[in-house]
């Protein structure tokens, strides 16, 4: 399937460029370009205000015009993952890469692509590079312990975590993840620590509340538990069931 996307938008381009060359054909460099930055601008702002398709068909006639913009795929490719057309979105991500190895966003996406279709070992090669060029992405230290951590390498989902709270101490969804990781190695306070640091900074992460009920639980503080549970619930995270049955049985309340 990427192989046939790929010809697909190959072909699509070629047309485009053979109609560019006719329309354009007695415009000087300067003009060619200007018509280039005029499609890449209309392109973002039709993308900047949710108009996925529009801003693709800007796109195009800009890669009709100068198909060797890596940025241009960059931004065709946000377009197409917004959309919700990650295989597309994937492709151009790709071409773009190619094209300016140097890019850090396009790795970052395409890493998001690979967790979303499974592929943990391809999205840590991309978070890697991400960081490789951008030694200070916090996001991308974050994502990839999030992979460690599924593949079931906590020591490196640690370091990834702890790199991420020192690049930015705010940074909430790092303070949970790290939380969950210290949770499932028993280490409650450190967990519970960690939850009440994401919700300091983050008062309405829910589900940092959640994750701290669950530690509460555990450690058999019921009442805080139950009061982490029900913010949780106001902030509508979903539940499991098993959970509120645990909690209680173990308890000995129905709330």
């Amino acid at each position: 399937m990427p192989n046939t996307i790929i010809k697909f938008v190959a072909l699509t381009l070629a047309i485009l460029c053979l109609v560019a060359c006719n329309s354009y054909a007695q415009l000087s460099y300067e003009d060619l370009r200007r018509h280039e930055y005029e499609a890449v601008k209309k392109g973002s702002e039709y993308g900047q205000s949710g108009k996925y398709d529009a801003a693709i068909a800007e796109f195009d006639k800009a890669l009709a015009l100068n198909p060797r913009n890596a940025n241009t795929y960059y931004n065709r490719g946000v377009a197409y993952d917004r959309k919700g057309d990650i295989d597309k979105a994937l492709s151009d991500y790709s071409k773009a890469i190619d094209l300016d190895p140097k890019h850090t966003q396009p790795y970052y996406n395409r890493a998001l692509i690979y967790d979303k279709k499974g592929k943990l070992d391809q999205a840590i090669v991309d978070y890697s590079n991400a960081i490789k060029i951008s030694p200070e992405y916090a996001e991308a230290y974050d994502n990839r312990g999030c992979d460690y951590a599924e593949k079931g390498s906590a020591e490196k989902a640690l370091s990834d975590y702890n790199k991420a709270i020192m690049l930015n101490p705010n940074f909430a969804n790092a303070y949970n993840n790290r939380g969950y990781l210290y949770f499932e190695k028993g280490w409650l306070d450190q967990a519970i620590s960690d939850y009440n640091k994401a919700i300091e900074v983050s008062p309405n992460f829910a589900k940092a509340y959640y994750h701290r009920a669950i530690a509460y639980l555990v450690k058999k503080d019921y009442d805080k538990s139950w009061t982490d549970i029900h913010k949780a619930e106001s902030l509508k995270v979903a539940i499991d069931p098993k959970f509120i049955n645990d909690l209680k049985k173990e308890s000995g309340k129905e709330k």
